[in-house]
């Protein structure tokens, strides 16, 4: 877990946090030129890389097949939800 000046930090802070920096990140590629959906694509790569070396390949083979249902369930429709980590912290 994280920590700072003042302690470990809970995994709701790290997860906003978390997400701060990922849509600074993706604000700025998006403000260079990179096309949405290859940042999107890009971004995805390196997550489910990550997942697979902490958790190995059968968990997040596991873990995605759950994606599709979220998907049709809405769970990641409104580009809104991209602010509130609450969202995605079933994810």
């Amino acid at each position: 877990m994280g920590s700072t000046r003042r302690g470990p930090m809970r995994a709701e802070d790290q997860r906003r946090l978390a997400m701060t920096m990922i849509l600074e990140a993706w604000e700025a590629a998006l403000g260079t030129g990179v096309e949405t959906r290859t940042f999107a694509s890009a971004a995805l790569q390196a997550a489910l890389t990550d997942m697979v070396e902490i958790y190995g390949e059968a968990a997040v083979a596991e873990m995605t097949d759950q994606l599709a249902t979220r998907v049709r369930a809405g769970d990641f429709s409104c580009k809104a939800e991209r602010g509130n980590p609450q969202a995605s912290a079933g994810a």
